[in-house]
């Protein structure tokens, strides 16, 4: 369940909050109930939508900062095979952040040039381009490849 509230103007232009509820369909009752006891509210609008996930796949890669071997996790995503985005977990840059010292921004950066270098040399070995990032899509994997 996501839920989130955005300022707006209602009538009058008076300041209102818009209170954004997704919820799987079978919650919809309970939630009406919820928001409409909790708020005062005295009516909630309902819109049904889908919803198109990425495949994500996670893996840990080895990364050498520092003087020091971090397993760093990393989340793939994936739509109809095209990659959509690489990301170090935020928990794993943070840790060695307040290990090393540095700001998080320098470890974020530095990790995911690693990581870069790291899928490049994998696929090197079995043979593939590297990077794992297809040439028309513009990435960091690609960056660096290409510098």
């Amino acid at each position: 369940m996501d839920v989130f509230v955005t300022p707006a103007l209602g009538k009058k232009n008076r300041p209102v909050n818009v209170v954004s509820v997704m919820a799987a369909a079978g919650e919809e009752d309970r939630l009406i109930r919820v928001l409409m006891e909790e708020t005062g509210t005295l009516g909630v609008r309902v819109h049904e939508f889908r919803k198109v996930v990425a495949v994500r796949e996670k893996e840990t890669v080895p990364v050498s900062l520092g003087g020091r071997v971090y397993p760093i996790r990393v989340k793939t995503s994936t739509v109809n095979g095209r990659l959509i985005a690489e990301k170090p977990e935020y928990d794993d840059l943070s840790a060695i952040a307040r290990e090393e010292g540095i700001p998080l921004r320098f470890v974020d950066e530095e990790v995911r040039l690693r990581i870069s270098e790291w899928k490049r040399e994998r696929a090197t070995i079995r043979g593939g381009a590297g990077g794992g990032c297809p040439p028309d899509r513009p990435n960091a994997a690609n960056a660096a490849r290409d510098e």
